[in-house]
């Protein structure tokens, strides 16, 4: 399904299933399972796969030149899945637009950006010392606060370097929009390599086509 959200954003949906396992404790049927002296059943649980519809998409931005694959609940699947997900989605890119191949673009340059812009509020950080000798995380608890303004964080702002592998910022548009963008990678990517990239950005809490165009066009500003 085509969407044109402007005159320089198209938007192709793509709808799918995405599946899900989770495990649920049954203790009732604990009994029904025969115990002898060398072994005790302590729990039984039953295996659950959950089918979910998505709605992946493929959004051609005419106003930043860009090629932007998204995935629709991001936050509800394991990276593995997401994984599948995103080379199922690229496929389907290929074929379509009879393009070979795309380079994705590393977006770990947004972060420290984004941490000095003063629009916005951090919720979440990542960073590490300049030295490596020291790696922090810190979150607010309240989309209204700031962790920027934390004392610890400002004390040690002022005696180093920092290195960030992670922001989550909200941001406050008209009529009560307050989308989020996340760029961030774990703290295993980061140590692995001074040249980790980041592929993606996670963007939340969007009610309408400008708040997404916003969102789009705040990464590229930072990038």
């Amino acid at each position: 399904m085509k969407i044109s959200l402007s005159k320089t954003l198209e938007v192709f949906y793509i709808k799918g299933l995405r599946e899900y396992i989770n495990k649920e404790s049954i203790p009732s049927l604990i009994d029904e399972i025969d115990d002898n002296d060398v072994r005790e059943v302590i729990d039984v649980f039953k295996v659950i796969r959950n089918k979910i519809t998505v709605f992946d998409f493929i959004a051609l931005d005419l106003k930043n030149e860009a090629l932007i694959l998204g995935l629709d609940l991001e936050s509800s699947f394991i990276r593995a899945e997401m994984n599948k997900s995103y080379a199922r989605l690229y496929e389907i890119f290929k074929n379509h637009f009879n393009i070979t191949s795309v380079n994705p673009m590393d977006l770990r340059s947004c972060i420290e950006k984004m941490e000095q812009e003063k629009t916005g509020n951090i919720l979440k950080h990542k960073f590490s010392t300049d030295n490596g000798g020291y790696s922090h995380t810190s979150g607010s608890t309240s989309k209204n606060l700031d962790t920027r303004s934390d004392n610890f964080y400002i004390s040690g702002e002022k005696n180093s370097t920092l290195d960030y592998y992670g922001t989550i910022k909200r941001y406050s548009l008209q009529r009560n929009e307050e989308p989020i963008i996340s760029i961030e990678m774990s703290y295993r990517e980061y140590a692995k390599s001074a040249f980790s990239k980041i592929e993606h950005a996670v963007i939340t809490d969007v009610k309408t086509e400008k708040g997404f165009q916003f969102c789009v066009d705040k990464i590229f500003q930072h990038v």
